[in-house]
């Protein structure tokens, strides 16, 4: 008869805590579990604004229910990002790293200087190292990496 008492007892303490904890105004997780920081690990990388401007859209997002392909698609729309890798880092901060692209080589394209990027990619710019080779003539980036090989 006691141990039925105290079970009984036991479990509406129990409901009470769950209910209690649950309908509390005080404590609202979905301002908890938001995104309210973004960072961003490469000093170079940091200073372009709007790299992170286009990363701002995340913020206020549930960090749980983050969608990670959108995420990615976003990350590598930049040129310059050859590898990246993302950290959540709880509550609600993102970690990402990101490792610059580096050139291998500059070409023209019409009136347009390019670097070609470890990443495959061609980077637009206005001005040239001198100390990357210069390609010329018809360009394929699968040969270039085969020599390159």
């Amino acid at each position: 008869m006691q141990q039925k008492i105290s079970k009984k007892v036991l479990v509406y303490f129990f409901l009470l805590v769950i209910f209690g904890t649950l309908n509390n105004k005080n404590l609202d997780l979905s301002e908890l579990l938001k995104i309210k920081e973004i960072n961003i690990i490469n000093s170079e990388l940091e200073k372009q604004l709007t790299f992170l401007s286009n990363l701002d859209l995340f913020k206020k997002k549930n960090i749980f229910f983050l969608d990670k392909n959108n995420l990615k698609e976003k990350i590598s729309e930049n040129e310059l990002v050859d590898n990246f890798s993302i950290f959540k880092k709880y509550p609600s901060t993102l970690l990402i790293k990101i490792d610059q692209t580096n050139f291998l080589a500059y070409l023209k394209k019409g009136n347009e200087l390019f670097f070609l990027g470890s990443n495959g990619r061609l980077i637009k710019t206005k001005k040239k190292i001198e100390d990357l080779p210069y390609i010329f003539g018809n360009f394929d980036n699968k040969e270039f990496f085969r020599l390159k090989k």
